[in-house]
């Protein structure tokens, strides 16, 4: 029979719970995106990357600030409530979800002008979540451009600002699109620049004429 203090348990663990998790950065999925004038209305894509823990929320809405304009450097701006419908709210995301939408109303008209430019932007992250640069005032942009689709010929621009070539390849395919109208065949002049002579000298492409007569892109090559 055991004397003085009985033995009790001696050891017990210790949890200690992490309460720090990772609730995610909200951006849009892409710096731009493009409709036609008579789409309707234009589906933007907000993300949540780097974490998706716990239900978090984020406001959205389309800029009529004409500073802010000034500030995210918008060219050709769409005019509110003439060439989009002004549009605000807030995203919520439950935990684990890393995906939503919201739409912009485009306003059809029968006046030809040039493509039009509206500027989304997305602030007020909450429950745990941030934005670019976790700042309090932090906020994430992306652009919206509207085609005019009045000038039934259309307009020719190239598919991207950059195209790449390795020097073995012999030729660079340039890609040209036609975008807002097809209607009729159209043609146009292309020239490299004199100042990319200087570091090779000119080419078969320098100077040319292309053009098509279907809705679909065409490309030359240098």
């Amino acid at each position: 029979m055991p004397l003085g203090g009985a033995l009790g348990r001696y050891t017990a663990p210790l949890t200690i719970i992490n309460d720090t998790f990772n609730a995610g950065v909200f951006n849009f999925s892409s710096p731009n995106y493009v409709t036609n004038e008579n789409a309707i209305r234009a589906i933007i894509s907000v993300i949540r990357t780097n974490g998706s823990q716990g239900p978090v929320s984020v406001d959205y809405f389309t800029s009529t600030n004409k500073a802010e304009w000034a500030r995210f450097n918008l060219q050709n701006p769409a005019t509110p409530g003439l060439d989009f419908t002004v549009k605000s709210g807030t995203l919520t995301f439950l935990s684990g979800q890393t995906n939503r939408t919201f739409s912009v109303p485009i306003i059809n008209d029968n006046i030809v002008e040039f493509d039009e430019n509206v500027l989304l932007v997305l602030t007020n992250a909450t429950g745990g979540a941030k934005l670019p640069d976790g700042l309090p005032t932090s906020v994430a942009t992306a652009t919206l451009t509207i085609i005019d689709d009045d000038f039934l010929p259309g307009r020719l621009n190239f598919a991207a600002t950059n195209f790449i070539a390795a020097e073995a390849d012999g030729f660079a395919p340039i890609t040209v699109t036609r975008s807002g109208g097809s209607v009729g065949a159209v043609s146009a002049e292309f020239r490299r620049p004199l100042s990319a002579w200087i570091l090779s000298p000119p080419t078969a492409c320098s100077v040319g004429r292309m053009g098509t007569s279907r809705r679909r892109p065409s490309w030359f090559l240098c």
